[in-house]
């Protein structure tokens, strides 16, 4: 395979794991909105997962906007590989604790994973987020590559 077509694929499957990443953000905090708490609390939970999609929404219009214009991109490269890194602590971590939540309470509107519909938001991160961070590994190592190559 050529450089160039490895790279639009790598661009490609770059653009394809920020879009999940921004969908699982997304859904994670809208099916995380409870109307039943009082304002100031559901305007912070609210917040709290929703930062995350939008600043993956900016970065990633910096991110792709330089790439097609064919310059420099490195910050906001790097902003969505820290959002993915955490995305995949916390939402691996807090996954697991929260599929035993979920086990343990009943209550289909408490804190916790009790179904399909709870658990697909946090996959769809999860695997946005993986997906972005083999795509730059792999990216980062053909660049060395073509590098060690000259």
């Amino acid at each position: 395979m050529n450089a160039t077509r490895t790279s639009t694929t790598f661009f490609t499957a770059q653009l394809a794991a920020l879009l999940i990443m921004i969908v699982g953000w997304g859904w994670i905090a809208g099916n995380f909105a409870q109307p039943s708490e009082p304002l100031l609390a559901d305007a912070i939970t609210d917040l709290a997962h929703a930062v995350p999609a939008i600043l993956l929404f900016i970065l990633g219009w910096r991110y792709f906007g330089a790439a097609l214009d064919g310059k420099r991109r490195g910050g906001s490269y790097v902003g969505i590989g820290v959002i993915a890194v955490l995305a995949l602590v916390l939402l691996g971590l807090g996954g697991i604790v929260l599929s035993l939540v979920g086990i343990t309470n009943a209550n289909p509107n408490s804190v916790g994973i009790h179904n399909l519909d709870d658990a697909i938001p946090a996959v769809l991160t999860l695997g946005g987020s993986a997906l972005w961070l083999v795509f730059a590994f792999l990216a980062r190592r053909q660049r060395a590559a073509a590098v060690s190559m000259r």
